[in-house]
C-alpha cells in the first residue's frame, strides 16, 4: 500500500498515506457489504415485456419506436399558433 501511495504521489495525485488506507478500508466495507445482501433478479426483467411477434425479429425495436413521442414542426408555418 505505501507503494501505491508513493506511485500515486509521484504521478502527481497528492495523497497521504492515511488518507488511502481510509478510502481503501471504505471500499472494502462497502464491497462486502453488497456481497451480503441478497441480489434481486428485478434488473434483469423486462420494464413492460408486451406481446410480441415471435416471426419478428425486430418487433421489440418496432414497439419501443412507436412509444417514442416525436417532434412534429413546421419551421416554416406563417401560423402564428405554431410559432408561439
Amino acid at each position: 500500500m505505501k507503494e501505491i501511495c508513493l506511485a500515486l504521489n509521484k504521478d502527481g495525485a497528492e495523497i497521504s498515506y492515511q488518507n488511502l488506507r481510509y478510502c481503501v478500508g471504505c471500499l472494502r466495507r462497502k464491497k462486502v457489504a453488497e456481497m451480503e445482501q441478497p441480489r434481486s433478479n428485478s434488473f434483469n426483467a423486462p420494464m413492460n415485456p408486451g406481446p410480441l411477434n415471435s416471426n419478428d425479429p425486430g418487433a421489440a425495436l418496432k414497439a419501443q419506436r412507436a412509444k417514442k413521442i416525436k417532434f412534429d414542426h413546421d419551421p416554416f408555418s406563417t401560423r402564428i399558433e405554431d410559432l408561439v
